[in-house]
């Protein structure tokens, strides 16, 4: 999809961390943690938007662990849905608290668990090396893979269209 008016109604992101938002890539600490990667320019276009007065939810199938929810606090991103398997019962409840209406709502999705929620959203969009439902299912999808820069393209999409894509 290269027309960017779809983009321009969008006041909602719903971003799943696992293959999105961290690199797919995971190591398992000496003490049985989790360490994710993730990229400093998905960092600055998160701490962007939510400056500017976007919602951002941010879904995970895994738990979410003191150090990741600091630092995902600190961004400004306080609707964090962890341990959630199903996502569209979090996407419905999130959609359902807000009062939204789905057309304005941006899902960037990367595998299995993202499939219907990202149905249900105004505008589905996941990384290139989304799992295959996913880019089947993905009205956008972004050049940039999970946890290396996919989140900065789509957030600073809506951002630049809004006039929001600038600091200061």
């Amino acid at each position: 999809m290269n027309n960017l008016e779809a983009f321009r109604h969008i006041h909602t992101f719903m971003i799943d961390l696992d293959h999105v938002l961290a690199s797919p890539l995971f190591r398992i600490e000496a003490d049985g943690h989790m360490s994710w990667q993730f990229s400093r320019k998905d960092e600055f276009a998160l701490r962007l938007a939510v400056q500017s007065g976007y919602n951002i939810a941010v879904l995970s199938g895994e738990e979410l662990s003191p150090g990741l929810e600091e630092w995902l606090r600190s961004l400004g991103l306080n609707d964090l849905f962890f341990e959630t398997i199903d996502r569209l019962d979090a996407y419905e409840e999130y959609v359902e608290s807000r009062k939204m209406d789905s057309e304005g709502i941006l899902y960037l999705g990367g595998e299995l668990p993202d499939l219907e929620p990202m149905m249900k959203a105004g505008l589905p969009a996941c990384p290139v090396d989304a799992g295959p439902e996913i880019l089947g299912a993905a009205h956008y999808i972004s050049p940039f893979k999970g946890g290396n820069g996919c989140v900065r393209d789509v957030l600073s999409k809506v951002l630049k269209l809004h006039h929001n894509w600038s600091v200061g």
